[in-house]
């Protein structure tokens, strides 16, 4: 762990993808920087996951953007860095195993056709055609050949490497207890090691944001949305693409382990794994996915996604508070939504514009809430 030091001009805490960009971002502008997680990068909900990033995940009237930007923001941490975190661009395909599904990928198609987003419906045997991974439960594909994936591990930390190289603090293993302010300004921040002053504090701590900004008085509608994952042992090449099912999906790792995850489930903070939904899991990739037959799971876990009640990111300045900001909400998409929001909170804070308008994802308006 690096030494933690007394003082900062901004501590970012959370070191999930959202924090690891922002202090990125932050650290590239020479701005001192400290990022402190209880254990370390991806420990949490980035490293849970299973990296699916790409435009079509993103809602066209609110979030297209973040996605579109925020796979830019990969590519160029691969090209500056030269890390290999498995970023592959090589699709998505978002399978209909029923005529409704089938009907509602064809609409879906036309309105990203709409927006900009190639996509195309494949129907019949053009389906095994174009990928014969997938067997004939499957009626309907719509294809993404923009999408993709990363090693949501890998990426994470090659973003936490390229912060701590560019001279930002990673304090890792440092519990951050609560905030400290006076006069309505956040003055810093409480750890078990003690206090760290800064007169500028990002929460990027995901389900838990609502725990320590309530230490400042604040309340963020943020709750906690449980995934269940599974690692099957490597397998042969199956796919280069990510496939998407209603409500699961899997993609193959380089090492050859295929992903299968998740749904949501809403359990309050427990991480515990259900065997039982572990194998319904694979169960339901297997029919879609013959090569899965007789896989061999070798891991499996749950992490919490923080979700927020209006399914958007909260991303920008905290009424009432000055110096905090949050960064969170991003529910199952954060791999793909929080590294573009990240740049431009950063941007927003430096010089007060940014590409992207960051005001839909404002914490104000809960106000009512």
């Amino acid at each position: 762990m690096a030494e933690l030091p007394a003082r900062a001009d901004v501590v970012v805490v959370g070191a999930g993808i959202a924090g690891v960009v922002t202090a990125y971002y932050l650290a590239r502008s020479h701005v001192n920087v400290i990022l402190v997680d209880r254990y370390g990068p991806a420990a949490e909900a980035s490293g849970g996951n299973a990296g699916m990033i790409g435009e079509s995940g993103g809602d066209p009237a609110t979030t297209m953007q973040l996605q579109r930007q925020s796979v830019a923001l990969y590519e160029e941490l691969a090209r500056v860095t030269g890390e290999d975190f498995e970023l592959v661009m090589d699709g998505r395909l978002r399978l209909a195993i029923t005529e409704d599904e089938v009907r509602s990928f064809e609409s879906l198609v036309q309105r990203s056709q709409h927006e900009g987003v190639e996509g195309h419906m494949l129907l019949g045997a053009d389906i095994q055609r174009h990928e014969p991974a997938l067997s004939d439960r499957v009626l309907g594909a719509a294809w993404f050949p923009r999408d993709g994936k990363v090693h949501p591990i890998k990426a994470t930390n090659a973003f936490s490497r390229a912060a701590a190289a560019r001279g930002a603090v990673v304090a890792e293993g440092v519990r951050v207890i609560g905030l400290l302010t006076a006069n309505g300004q956040v003055t810093g921040i409480m750890t078990d090691l003690g206090e760290v002053r800064a007169s500028e504090v990002i929460l990027a701590t995901g389900a838990w944001t609502p725990v320590l900004a309530a230490t400042a008085g604040v309340h963020v509608p943020v709750f906690p949305g449980k995934g269940h994952m599974l690692a099957t042992e490597p397998l042969p090449p199956v796919t280069g693409r990510v496939l998407r099912a209603e409500k699961l999906g899997t993609r193959q790792l380089a090492n050859g382990e295929m992903l299968v995850g998740s749904e949501v489930e809403h359990v309050g903070y427990d991480k515990s794994v259900n065997e039982r939904t572990i194998e319904l899991y694979l169960r339901f990739m297997q029919d879609l996915v013959p090569a899965l037959e007789g896989a061999r799971v070798v891991r499996s876990w749950g992490c919490l996604r923080p979700m927020s009640i209006d399914q958007l990111p909260i991303v920008g300045s905290v009424p009432g508070v000055g110096g905090l900001h949050l960064i969170t909400g991003y529910g199952r998409s954060g791999m793909g939504l929080a590294p573009a929001s990240a740049k431009a909170l950063v941007d927003t804070l430096l010089s007060d514009r940014a590409d992207l308008d960051l005001s839909p994802y404002a914490l104000g308006r809960f106000a009512d809430v």
